[in-house]
């Protein structure tokens, strides 16, 4: 977020469209929120930590002053395949070093 606002020249990230890979955790959301993102796509849902719509939906709550836009589960079935794939390769990684 920090570089996208030096980018912009701004901290408001208005017009801007953030990509991920994994539904956002709260910390995560409430940047967006506070950021001023306009819209958030993100591939894979997180039942245990998503508050984007797994959990709750932080972005879109009327107490705040902004809303994010949203667009879930995009490719997300290669989201998730993608994050099992890096989190098993650095689970082989630490047990070949632990060894």
């Amino acid at each position: 977020m920090k570089e996208a606002a030096r980018a912009v020249g701004a901290w408001r990230l208005t017009g801007v469209t953030v990509y991920v890979t994994l539904e956002p955790c709260a910390m995560c959301a409430g940047a967006l929120v506070q950021s001023r993102v306009s819209r958030l796509v993100y591939g894979a849902m997180d039942p245990k930590a998503g508050t984007v719509g797994s959990l709750y939906n932080l972005v879109q709550d009327p107490r705040f002053n902004h809303r994010v836009e949203v667009a879930g589960g995009v490719l997300g079935e290669a989201c998730s395949q993608a994050l099992k794939t890096f989190f098993a390769g650095l689970r082989a990684r630490r047990d070949t070093t632990t060894e």
